[in-house]
């Protein structure tokens, strides 16, 4: 496994609702992740067949990690003046955004990870009520920001601000974790568990997940 960053930009005001009005919404697991035995993939797994066969099954075998940026990995909010530069469609802040976790070693962990299966995934807002040259903007912005610090991932989702995030990724994984520093986001994740990443030492959350 090389590392080697693959991006794909979704530009969407929202994915749309579930197209399928009968397909059950899954509950969010309150377990923690402690152990890995304890993740909704191993106990999925241990059910056997599910009862709707989605592509081949695969989309149910896919094991996903979805992160946020802003506040998550990348410390937008410290930047100082973020929030008046944002409202003059200044896009500098979310260059100038500290990591707030050693990328290195974050970067480590979730090669063994992708070696295991995972699939690495962004999804991140893009600034509120702006225009869509800012738009733009901000989408290169962010990718620059995980270029520079090395993020591994498969694709990123840099969505209007608002977006019900699951629908960026609803049609590729039934199940997935969300690391997100927003707990409202958190709540409407319909895709499986989460991570707080602001009450938790995240490398160490992630470690867990190594098989």
């Amino acid at each position: 496994m090389t590392g080697k960053n693959f991006c794909v930009i979704i530009i969407t005001e929202d994915e749309g609702r579930n197209k399928n009005p009968s397909q059950k919404k899954l509950k969010k697991s309150s377990k923690p992740l402690d152990k890995p035995e304890n993740l909704w993939y191993n106990n999925y797994r241990n059910k056997g067949k599910p009862k709707k066969m989605l592509k081949g099954a695969k989309l149910m075998e896919k094991k996903m990690i979805c992160f946020d940026m802003d506040g998550t990995i990348a410390d937008l909010y410290g930047v100082e003046g973020w929030l008046d530069s944002l409202h003059n469609e200044d896009h500098t802040p979310y260059l100038l955004a500290k990591p707030m976790w050693d990328m290195q070693a974050l970067r480590g962990v979730l090669l063994r990870l992708i070696e295991q299966g995972w699939e690495i995934r962004v999804i991140s807002w893009l600034a509120m009520d702006s225009s869509e040259e800012y738009k733009d903007r901000v989408r290169m912005a962010k990718l620059e920001w995980l270029r520079r610090y090395n993020f591994p991932y498969e694709k990123a989702h840099l969505v209007a601000y608002g977006t019900t995030k699951a629908n960026a990724v609803r049609r590729s994984a039934e199940f997935a974790i969300l690391v997100d520093d927003n707990a409202k986001v958190r709540n409407g994740w319909t895709l499986g568990t989460t991570i707080d990443p602001m009450n938790c030492d995240l490398i160490a959350e992630l470690e867990k997940l190594v098989a």
